[in-house]
């Protein structure tokens, strides 16, 4: 007999995941999830051909010398499993006739499902030889998911829809990301000194959410993150990334500001305009901001306390895009230097000199020559 029990808890972790990269149903093989069961143990494999899921679960094997797979649908298992009330659940594989059905089994709940696809037609894990690898802390991953606010929705943009982790220093690594109108970069030390350049997607951060003592590998094909039990492997994207260092202003600051007024301030202006005018000489120890629009004829005036020190009399940002690098970081103060009205504005704290944000100011029409 093909069954085993597993414990729900531990299924719907992995599910939980896997739904990051699960393909939505499509017809596809790729619907599907592979559970391939080696005595008391089963692999979960999910892909959607670029990304592919890996994980492995203790399970309870009636005949613990099988070594067999099959496919379920995915987002029918995974919808009907958030529902489950049980601790534990069995899935018992009935092959007859040159068919394979399936039956769950919960308590008093049972699904049936028939006729599944043969396990040979799922695609094959992904094969690569590791040429580097280097450890990645909790913070790295958060500062993974942090990047997402400020990738490119633009698919014109491919490479900016992505996270980049580079080398930028001997010994050093960035994660950073830009939608060409912000940009982020944090750096950390490491232990490998050989280059690394790779693209990370959005969904693959979020996959990582909450796993430890992570590995990143990476190959002439392939980037693969790894934890005990898991691992997210990433077909290697052939995009290039925007060379973004060379266009980030050079250390320094001329105006010092608090996180929380400046988010503040950004959300009052947001309700009133598309823009936000920093006037930074219009008031002795005051940043004044103003909004407006000109539609529905209304302005909005804010002041925080702040001391500028540079020659600037004023610049124009866009307060969204502002909101999405103070979303990012929880530092207390910032550093900003603002060189001209042109220029990308650096943002940097005390607290962290392994943090960088830019941000480009919005030129009017007018000024533009």
């Amino acid at each position: 007999m093909k069954k085993i029990t597993i414990k729900l808890a531990d299924l719907m972790t992995v599910l939980d995941k896997a739904s990051e990269i699960a393909s939505r149903p499509a017809g596809n093989i790729t619907d599907n999830i592979l559970i391939y069961v080696r005595g008391n143990k089963a692999e979960i494999v999910v892909t959607d051909k670029v990304m592919t899921m890996a994980a492995s679960l203790d399970v309870e094997a009636t005949d613990a010398t099988q070594s067999y797979g099959f496919l379920l649908p995915f987002r029918y298992l995974y919808d009907n499993c958030k529902l489950i009330a049980a601790e534990d659940i069995s899935i018992e594989i009935k092959e007859e006739k040159g068919k394979t059905d399936a039956m769950i089994t919960a308590l008093t709940e049972e699904l049936g499902i028939r006729a599944l696809p043969e396990a040979s037609l799922f695609p094959p894990l992904p094969q690569f030889t590791i040429e580097n690898t280097i450890g990645i802390s909790s913070e790295f991953i958060d500062w993974l998911n942090a990047a997402i606010l400020t990738v490119s929705s633009n698919e014109a943009l491919p490479a900016m829809k992505k996270i980049y982790i580079g080398n930028c220093d001997h010994k050093k690594v960035a994660i950073a990301s830009t939608n060409a109108y912000v940009l982020m970069e944090k750096t950390f030390d490491v232990d490998n000194t050989n280059p690394v350049s790779v693209l990370v997607m959005p969904k693959a951060a979020k996959a990582l959410r909450g796993m430890k003592d992570v590995t990143l590998s990476w190959s002439a094909s392939h980037i693969c993150f790894e934890a005990p039990n898991m691992k997210i492997m990433c077909v290697l994207q052939a995009e290039k990334y925007v060379k973004y260092r060379s266009i980030m202003p050079g250390p320094g600051y001329n105006l010092v500001i608090s996180h929380a007024d400046l988010m503040l301030a950004m959300k009052k202006i947001d309700l009133t305009g598309d823009n936000a005018t920093l006037h930074l000489k219009k008031e002795k120890g005051y940043l004044v901001l103003t909004g407006k629009d000109k539609q529905y004829n209304r302005n909005a005036v804010v002041k925080i306390p702040a001391e500028y020190t540079g020659t600037v009399g004023r610049v124009v940002i866009t307060p969204k895009q502002m909101m999405l690098l103070l979303d990012q970081v929880k530092y207390t103060t910032l550093h900003l230097n603002i060189i001209d009205e042109k220029s990308g504005i650096l943002i940097t704290t005390p607290a962290d000199d392994s943090y960088r944000g830019m941000i480009m100011p919005y030129v009017m029409p007018t000024d533009k020559k």
